[in-house]
């Protein structure tokens, strides 16, 4: 079973997030005896508990990324980045190759952090500023030099 195409706002996001987080906090506390945590205690679990929610969103990242590229002697070098919202990897293969062609056949994902890290200097800064927020954009990009 596939799941759904991402179609919440980011602030819908958000207020999804922030409920979730105050409802693990009251089923936390309502599972207490009385006193039995110190405020320190409870903050910890509390940080922990946390950490792994975020943990859990961003392995159900809908952004998938992906890069290929390609060279030859005097045909030069040839980038082809793409970014784009959906949980299935087959889904965004094909959308790359429907983009991107005959290139698909060096098209390899990659992790959020590297697609902006490697290729910044092909990314435009309103596409970098949303890397790290929950949206559904698609963003590609086909780069190609020759210095023969």
């Amino acid at each position: 079973m596939t799941k759904p195409e991402p179609q919440l706002t980011l602030d819908e996001m958000r207020d999804i997030a922030q409920q979730r987080e105050q409802e693990i906090i009251d089923e936390f506390l309502d599972s207490l005896p009385k006193s039995s945590m110190t405020k320190e205690e409870l903050k910890e679990y509390h940080e922990n508990r946390k950490q792994q929610h975020l943990k859990e969103i961003q392995e159900n990242d809908p952004w998938k990324f992906m890069v290929a590229w390609n060279t030859g002697t005097g045909e030069g070098t040839t980038y082809c980045l793409y970014m784009t919202a959906t949980y299935d990897k087959e889904v965004a293969k094909k959308r790359f190759e429907n983009k991107f062609g005959y290139y698909a056949n060096f098209m390899d994902f990659t992790t959020r952090e590297k697609f902006f890290e490697q290729f910044s200097n092909y990314i435009p800064e309103s596409v970098k500023e949303l890397s790290n927020k929950p949206c559904s954009l698609e963003f590609h990009i086909k780069v190609h030099y020759n210095f023969s």
